[in-house]
């Protein structure tokens, strides 16, 4: 089990496009919680915390958070 935090911009549009990346079907990992709350010390965004169940050697989630960060839509905090 892994553990990550971020935080993310309230955009709609950028949240629901960064969320189905990391919510979609994916064979190598399965979500087992995830929490969203605002970021108190950022009224413009919100943290995001997920638990990860990953089912192989290697966590492709680490991956696609990784390049999310690269292209400035979200900015890790923990994991």
């Amino acid at each position: 089990m892994s553990y990550f935090v971020f935080r993310i911009k309230n955009d709609m549009e950028l949240k629901s496009r960064v969320l189905s990346i990391i919510l979609k079907e994916n064979p190598t990992y399965s979500i087992k919680e995830y929490k969203e709350k605002p970021d108190l010390s950022d009224n413009t965004c919100q943290v995001i915390s997920l638990t990860v169940y990953e089912k192989g050697p290697y966590c492709h989630i680490r991956k696609i958070l990784r390049e999310l960060k690269a292209n400035n839509e979200i900015e890790c905090l923990d994991g």
